[in-house]
């Protein structure tokens, strides 16, 4: 089993512009590269790209965001100043035990289901006033494909084992990366809710860059081909 680093992704999308603004102007993220049909942006140690899509339908995807451990209470304030949290069960953030966590919600202009996630031991600390510059990285990328066995098995022969190094579950999600890491490819099947959205998983084209020039392409009809650079 391998550590994993996500180096980039690249999600799909019918509002660049909106997504810029958003990103740019809203929440303070450097862009580094635009067009009228792509742009990119640092989100701490992983580039995101977004790309323009023809689809009749607005893609979207669950993209969580590493932050530093200390700062979970400041960054909830932060984010609440500049968008709408989302809310479970009554409540506008989660406890996750296990993974000494805690996580907030929001949704972008297209849809895309935000995170942004404190790992009281994984996470490094900070001391700066928090801002989209102390993103760490991106630490989770839903893997929605149409067979999560077959794709299961690339990852695992690829040494990305689920966290727990368990079976490859076909009903609940697979965090699919080393639990001492904590970035995980979320791999699932459509059809199941996010939690903290009304939204269920999806297939999406998506491309994931990972260390060591490792690429996951999901391709629009949910089939997935791994290759390297």
């Amino acid at each position: 089993m391998t550590d994993m680093h996500i180096e980039k992704i690249v999600l799909e999308t019918k509002k660049i512009k909106q997504l810029v603004s958003f990103y740019k102007d809203v929440l303070g993220v450097k862009i580094i590269a635009q067009s009228s049909t792509f742009f990119a942006m640092e989100i701490g140690q992983t580039i995101v790209e977004f790309i323009a899509t023809q689809a009749p339908e607005e893609p979207y995807y669950h993209v969580a965001i590493n932050i530093p451990s200390n700062k979970f209470a400041e960054a909830k304030q932060w984010a609440k100043q500049l968008v709408e949290l989302t809310w479970e069960d009554g409540q506008d953030e989660i406890i996750f035990d296990s993974w000494h966590a805690k996580s907030c919600y929001f949704d972008d202009p297209a849809g895309n289901i935000i995170e942004l996630i404190s790992k009281e031991k994984l996470n490094r600390p900070s001391f700066e006033t928090f801002s989209a510059q102390s993103f760490i990285d991106v630490s989770e990328i839903g893997l929605i494909v149409t067979d999560v066995e077959k794709v299961g098995k690339q990852l695992i022969a690829e040494g990305i084992l689920r966290n727990d190094e368990g079976e490859i579950s076909m009903s609940n999600l697979n965090f699919m990366g080393l639990s001492s890491v904590g970035v995980y490819l979320i791999l699932s099947k459509p059809g199941r809710r996010w939690i903290f959205s009304t939204k269920k998983s999806a297939v999406y084209p998506l491309s994931i860059t990972l260390d060591n020039n490792r690429i996951i392409d999901v391709l629009q009809d949910g089939r997935v081909v791994m290759s390297k650079q």
